[in-house]
């Protein structure tokens, strides 16, 4: 009788936990980062710096034969990095400027943060 009570127990205390942690994890909002280019920047370039803004890129930079001999070749610029839903309370999105320093035959990149502000835009 008591293996019983305490089966049933548990299983009670398992039911309650999974409703508990289903409503906590609908509650929470996934911040979303938006970036925004200047004018003709090249695919390329926004693809490299989503991934190194983002994480995605491991952060070790092979640099080649020519960026050794001759130097890098340079393209720089501005862009913005908006992460919405980063706060819980107004105003609730962070907009970070960076400026970049991407080598166009290597993996060489460099940022500069130039500005860090919260914006209300949700």
């Amino acid at each position: 009788m008591k293996k019983l009570i305490a089966i049933l127990l548990s299983a009670m205390f398992i039911i309650g936990a999974m409703s508990v942690t289903v409503n906590a994890t609908d509650s929470f909002e996934t911040p979303h980062i938006e970036f925004i280019f200047e004018d003709g920047t090249s695919l390329e370039i926004q693809n490299r710096i989503i991934a190194d803004l983002t994480g995605e890129n491991d952060g070790a930079a092979a640099y080649g034969l020519t960026c050794t001999l001759f130097g890098h070749k340079l393209d720089t610029g501005t862009t913005s990095a908006i992460t919405h839903n980063a706060s819980s309370t107004a105003p609730r999105c962070l907009q970070k400027t960076y400026s970049y320093e991407i080598c166009t035959r290597c993996d060489y990149s460099e940022y500069t943060l130039l500005s860090s502000k919260y914006i209300y835009c949700c």
